[in-house]
């Protein structure tokens, strides 16, 4: 008998280190950090509901997320987001994300509907963002994988003998230090532009995000033949969840 096994891709809540970092800059200093790696382009939408249809039209999904909206770029698991100022709808990018894949969305949505929806790039302007120390919480719980996705990232750590894990980012030293529920929090130290450094925490945590990722689908892997059970096939589908279809070996 076959039986298929959906591997969701693990989310970690980006909650955690979004609260961190508004109590360690405070809401002014948040904002203005948010607004440095964020590409926000005017549309002439007023209403949802004409968002929702172009959107739609262009074969795109858009769905509720975080108390607003989000749209995958197409055959990928990654996304942007909508916001909306009261008199018109923005497509908000984040700075890494390609001018070819942000052209390929504008493209796909006049195409379809045949009329200039989107006005002029705006990029809001970079904030320098003084934190001398912060402590700001984070997913991580697996010290060797932190490990791993610091020595990944050239970051070079070190581990004393408390188990604190030391590193250095662009002169700023990043502590990491296991809290009373076993997850890590990260110490910002001597950091004179925190921008770079907490964009760069965020990308540790999706690094980290994937080696969880990988440690799960290995495990299950491993575990098939103790359970009477064979790999028929393996499928990876554009949202990057992982089908496994396995033969159950019936005892007679």
């Amino acid at each position: 008998m076959s039986v298929s096994l959906v591997l969701i891709p693990l989310a970690l809540p980006a909650i955690p280190i979004l609260l961190g970092l508004r109590a360690a800059l405070g809401k002014e200093g948040f904002q203005k950090l948010i607004d440095s790696i964020q590409v926000k382009v005017p549309t002439s939408l007023a209403s949802r509901e004409q968002l929702v249809k172009v959107v739609t039209a262009a074969k795109l999904d858009i769905q509720p997320w975080a108390g607003g909206l989000k749209t995958h770029f197409r055959g990928t698991s990654q996304f942007f987001t909508w916001e909306f100022d009261g008199q018109r709808w923005y497509a908000v990018f984040a700075k890494p994300i390609t001018q070819e894949m942000v052209a390929q969305v504008i493209n796909d949505i006049e195409g379809r509907s045949g009329e200039r929806i989107f006005s002029a790039v705006t990029a809001t302007p970079s904030s320098k963002v003084i934190a001398q120390s912060a402590s700001i919480p984070t997913n991580f719980r697996d010290e060797a994988l932190l490990l791993k996705v610091l020595i990944d990232a050239g970051a070079k750590p070190a581990r004393d003998a408390q188990g604190t894990i030391r590193c250095s980012f662009q002169g700023t030293t990043l502590r990491f230090v296991r809290g009373p529920s076993q997850v890590y929090e990260a110490i910002v130290q001597n950091a004179i532009n925190a921008d770079p450094v907490f964009q760069h925490l965020s990308t540790l945590e999706d690094d980290y995000r994937r080696c969880v990722q990988a440690a799960t689908y290995q495990q299950i892997k491993a575990s098939i033949a103790d359970k009477n059970m064979t790999l028929e096939s393996e499928d990876v589908l554009e949202d990057n969840s992982i089908v496994l279809t396995l033969n159950i070996q019936e005892h007679r």
